[in-house]
């Protein structure tokens, strides 16, 4: 039981409204257990679940004597009620990762064992509801661990990098880019936009001229230090013109985003695989991890440890076929990480029509896209939702 039914009261409603779901929703999901709020003991089953995960793979998983997958379960799931009670917003991470577990009948794969890792190296950085815990399973008072210096009152400039190749559609794709960030997006001062061929038709927005004259990842990098050079806020967002946002979201609160897999797991010749090792290699030299962060979808970055970044790689970025930005960023700095498909819808085949995105959209927090999938859905779904222009647009 809890220390009062005040407090259980207390935490059903802020995991209520975490999760967007009723209180008679929520008081089912809460466990009736006392003593919860200990990032300690959080770490300790996430660390117990990873050895299970290990022994699982190595022959004791099912028809193993023993079975651990009963035990790998188990710790997981105190992990997720732990998360429930310190972070109630952290806990679709687990809880989804948990349902992953399941549905591969709790037998891990390699890919599971780096996300269990990147878990355990997050829950240092979770907050106690109260700073401290007085925890009767570890028996100590538990101080809270460091928290990222991040308040509502830091300044964000947007930073969107811009082709010179218009993509044949009179950069509509920024015009709805922009729309859907005066619609969904606060807690933001400036847009850069860095290019050397602005559209007339934009406004209100700072441009920085700079010139393609590399490899897409290459000029990418370069682009992002132009403008976190010019900016003088404490973060940058950085964003794309096939990035769209799709719900409410303050610029401080974008979520860092994961399929899981390590980069240096990704084999084939594209030139994209080939950035993603040479991103891990570039990460492995300073023995940091090496998880697939998303790439295509915003992403916050602390400008002046973004220069310090890209100073102690400079050679490494520079070098064909060139480092994946956010990926390297991330990892460095070890930035918690949630699924990707818990928030994100991206459309970078056929898209199947207007219908198909506007239900694989359903919840999602932002939505991204190629050529192919602008012109076999998105396009009509976006210009449908975001029909007024936006106040960076010259009047017609």
């Amino acid at each position: 039981m809890f220390n009062s039914k005040q407090e259980r009261r207390q935490i059903v409603k802020r995991h209520a409204e975490v999760h967007n779901m009723t209180l008679e929703e929520a008081d089912k999901q809460i466990p009736p257990v006392k003593d919860m709020n200990c990032p300690d003991c959080c770490r300790k089953h996430l660390a117990a679940a990873m050895s299970y995960a290990k022994e699982i793979m190595n022959g004791h998983g099912k028809g193993g004597k023993p079975d651990h997958r009963p035990d790998f379960a188990g710790e997981m799931i105190n992990a997720e009620h732990h998360i429930q009670f310190i972070a109630a917003n952290e806990a679709p991470s687990i809880r989804n990762f948990r349902h992953k577990l399941s549905s591969q009948n709790w037998i891990p794969e390699s890919d599971d064992i780096n996300f269990l890792r990147s878990l355990w190296l997050n829950s240092e950085r979770i907050k106690t509801s109260n700073g401290q815990s007085g925890c009767k399973t570890c028996g100590q008072k538990v101080s809270a661990a460091p928290q990222p210096k991040q308040s509502k009152n830091t300044t964000v400039d947007v930073v969107i990098p811009l082709w010179t190749e218009d993509s044949g559609y009179g950069n509509l794709e920024l015009r709805l880019a922009l729309r859907s960030i005066e619609k969904f997006l606060s807690g933001y001062r400036n847009i850069i936009i860095v290019t050397d061929s602005p559209p007339a038709w934009l406004k209100n927005v700072k441009i920085i001229p700079h010139q393609d004259n590399s490899r897409k990842n290459i000029n990418l990098f370069r682009k992002r230090i132009v403008a976190a050079r010019f900016s003088d806020a404490d973060y940058n967002l950085y964003c794309c013109d096939d990035y769209i946002f799709l719900k409410p979201i303050h610029a401080i609160d974008i979520p860092v985003l994961t399929c899981g897999r390590d980069m240096a797991s990704y084999t084939g010749d594209k030139v994209w695989h080939q950035c993603l090792r040479a991103t891990a290699a570039a990460l492995k030299a300073h023995d940091k991890p090496s998880r697939h962060c998303e790439s295509h979808s915003p992403s916050l970055v602390e400008r002046e440890k973004f220069l310090k970044l890209a100073k102690t790689f400079r050679k490494e970025r520079e070098t064909e076929p060139g480092l994946v930005v956010c990926g390297l960023y991330h990892n460095f700095y070890n930035s918690p990480m949630h699924p990707i498909d818990q928030f994100k819808a991206t459309f970078e085949s056929n898209a199947g029509g207007t219908d198909h995105v506007a239900a694989k959209c359903g919840n999602c927090n932002f939505l991204s896209f190629n050529n192919s999938g602008f012109e076999s859905g998105v396009k009509a779904y976006l210009e449908k939702r975001f029909p007024v222009p936006s106040r960076f647009e010259v009047d017609k």
